[in-house]
């Protein structure tokens, strides 16, 4: 199956690295609750990169759709902008890439940070 195009959800870490999550919290999609409980509520521009990296983004799919679930989802990383790229450029069929900065206003310049990633 091949795709035009890759939809994905920016955000702006705290030490100013961009990555793919689509909420605003960590909660509900990782394991933050484990490896950082007392920050489990906390925006994502509130970390580095380093500790998001720390998280699990992929068990909770397994767990909540048993039926649909896939041992490829198991602990699975944040990913960044840079590694989206990557990943649409190593196949046969290079997807262009829709990308939505998910709170403009927070991240106030994101788009300006580095223009190659953006037109």
């Amino acid at each position: 199956m091949c795709v035009d195009y890759l939809e994905a959800d920016l955000h702006q870490t705290e030490d100013g690295k961009i990555v793919i999550f689509h909420d605003k919290t960590l909660e509900r999609t990782s394991d933050i609750k484990e490896v950082f409980p007392e920050r489990a509520d906390e925006s994502i521009s509130n970390f580095t990169l380093e500790e998001l990296k720390k998280l699990d983004i992929g068990t909770w799919y397994n767990k909540k759709y048993t039926e649909r679930g896939n041992d490829d989802f198991e602990g699975l990383e944040i990913l960044t902008l840079e590694e989206l790229i990557d990943i649409s450029r190593s196949g046969r069929h290079n997807p262009g890439l829709i990308l939505e900065l998910k709170n403009p206003d927070k991240y106030d310049g994101m788009e300006k940070k580095d223009h190659r990633y953006f037109i």
